[in-house]
């Protein structure tokens, strides 16, 4: 691809460029001596590049030169003559004010005058940008950097006195990541840019998943530290029923009698306040859950869109490419987080109903316990301490259970 020529609907103003093979130079003076205001620096060349980029369909923002200065720019038209490898001409033509203004033209010979051609002759009109870009990537047809279009390179050979401070990262791609770059470098120095692109798309992968393994760990609650206080308590839970055992073998109650009255004054009744405590603590949780679960991520692009049409803006397309993969990433984000919502909500009511038969256990335990110490049948306290070692084993197979059900859940 080269440019071949530069101009506009108002010669007088500005007049038409010419490109020559071969090296181009800009070259501004001041040919008024007397006017020591001026200086070579501020003279326009910077301001070229920012035409040739308009002309080349660049997006422009409110700081562009054209809608600082609209008053001086509104009624311009440019026009850019390129050819292609296949040595056709390809003329833009493009109008700094209104919507889908762009027109392009094939021809197949050079330095064609279209300033005064009526639009409704031109091979293609009335183009947005976006569609424009699409319809010149295919006409100039340069393979070569596939799968990236003519745009991804310009602003290694436009550029401006601030691109000239590294090699590689220049304005246009400074303010985003290196995935935007990185890859189209790689492939213009002969790497392999799939590659590159790839390592990138991983690396995106993976916060996603972390954040979705931090959001998963605050829902859920899960942590090591979780399985560490479950071995304790398995662990705590065999020494009683080892002590229980040596018990029931030597028929020894004087033991029970003094470790049963302990568990009523202070054991018991303290594990039913901190059960009670627990299980305010799940009902609160589960009312959360079901609030989260009523609540769902809404985002229309086309309001925003229908909201810059009213205003006479277009709504940049690289901003709705942002907004799509937002909308894209919550929406991954909220599906998995409702999923583990209702996962969880189905774990705290199994939660409350296994607290609630604990509560009404040691209830019953605290009824019976109290029987204990005033019971002086032998065969009766036997009795009790058999079904105490009973229960006692099988706390110890349900905290087993859920810890290794919490460990699976995780992992």
């Amino acid at each position: 691809m080269k440019i071949r020529s530069l101009y506009s609907n108002d010669s007088e103003r500005f007049s038409r460029i010419l490109f020559h093979d071969g090296l181009n130079v800009v070259f501004a003076r001041v040919e008024d001596p007397s006017i020591d205001t001026v200086d070579s620096h501020n003279l326009g060349k910077t301001f070229l590049i920012r035409v040739l980029d308009f002309a080349l369909l660049a997006g422009i923002d409110k700081k562009h030169p054209f809608r600082v200065n609209d008053h001086l720019f509104r009624d311009f038209v440019f026009f850019i003559e390129l050819e292609t490898n296949a040595r056709k001409f390809v003329t833009i033509r493009r109008a700094v004010t209104g919507r889908k203004t762009i027109c392009i033209n094939v021809s197949s010979m050079p330095n064609q005058d279209f300033a005064t051609t009526p639009t409704e002759t031109w091979d293609l009109r009335d183009l947005g940008k976006d569609k424009a870009r699409e319809k010149l990537s295919g006409l100039l047809n340069l393979s070569s950097i596939l799968p990236y279009d003519y745009r991804k390179g310009l602003g290694y050979f436009l550029r401006r006195q601030t691109d000239y401070t590294n090699e590689f990262v220049i304005t246009r791609f400074g303010r985003g990541k290196d995935r935007d770059w990185k890859p189209f470098m790689a492939l213009l120095l002969g790497f392999d840019h799939a590659l590159v692109a790839e390592k990138y798309k991983l690396d995106r992968r993976e916060d996603e998943i972390n954040a979705e393994i931090r959001e998963a760990e605050r829902l859920g609650g899960s942590h090591s530290e979780k399985y560490d206080e479950l071995r304790g308590v398995s662990e705590l839970k065999q020494e009683q029923i080892a002590r229980l055992h040596h018990q029931v073998d030597n028929f020894d109650f004087v033991e029970v009698e003094t470790d049963v009255t302990r568990k009523t004054v202070r054991n018991v009744e303290s594990q039913i306040a901190d059960l009670n405590e627990h299980r305010y603590g799940l009902e609160q949780e589960e009312a959360e859950i079901d609030r989260a679960l009523a609540t769902e991520f809404g985002f229309n692009i086309e309001t925003i869109q229908g909201v810059f049409e009213e205003a006479g803006a277009a709504l940049p397309n690289a901003l709705i490419h942002d907004y799509e993969e937002l909308i894209a990433f919550n929406q991954r984000i909220s599906s998995g987080r409702m999923t583990r919502l209702r996962e969880r909500r189905t774990r705290l009511r199994v939660d409350l109903a296994t607290t609630q038969d604990e509560l009404e256990s040691l209830n019953q335990q605290r009824v019976s316990a109290l029987r204990l110490v005033t019971q002086r049948e032998t065969l009766k306290k036997f009795r009790e301490l058999q079904k105490n070692l009973l229960k006692e084993e099988e706390a110890v197979v349900t905290l087993r259970a859920l810890w290794q059900h919490d460990r699976l859940a995780v992992a």
